[in-house]
């Protein structure tokens, strides 16, 4: 129940974090952007990972140049299954070991993404990204 609180206020945090490697003026217009052109990704994200706090699928919180990992970590690390999914700044990893992780680097470009498309991110990346892991 405590781990779940604190996971709960580190995603809340992370609405909050900046990459740390900007000037305070970029650190300011991510902020911007976080809020109106990628606003739509960001509550999805932002929710899906509360959800999945809630719901006892996360049990570890950790923040890279802007970019939160909500991630549930089981199994042997190196021979476990590992995916992932990105809305917004936030990616929800399942066996994502570590930001070294290709699995993780990989949806840190959809963080990107997110970022240079705005809104157009959550409607051609995203749902073509979904249609991939489907088929």
């Amino acid at each position: 129940m405590i781990s779940e609180f604190d996971n709960a206020m580190d995603i809340v945090r992370g609405n909050y974090y900046y990459d740390e490697s900007k000037s305070v003026a970029g650190q300011l217009l991510q902020g911007f952007s976080r809020s109106t052109r990628e606003r739509f990704q960001q509550f999805i994200g932002y929710n899906f990972s509360q959800g999945r706090n809630i719901g006892g699928d996360v049990n570890q919180v950790t923040y890279y140049r802007g970019a939160v990992l909500a991630n549930l970590q089981f199994g042997e690390p190196k021979i476990a299954k590992h995916s992932g999914m990105t809305m917004g700044n936030l990616i929800n990893g399942w066996n994502i070991n570590s930001t070294d992780d290709l699995m993780f680097m990989h949806e840190n470009g959809h963080v990107l993404q997110s970022q240079r498309y705005g809104f157009y991110y959550g409607l051609w990346q995203a749902p073509a990204s979904l249609v991939n892991q489907i088929a």
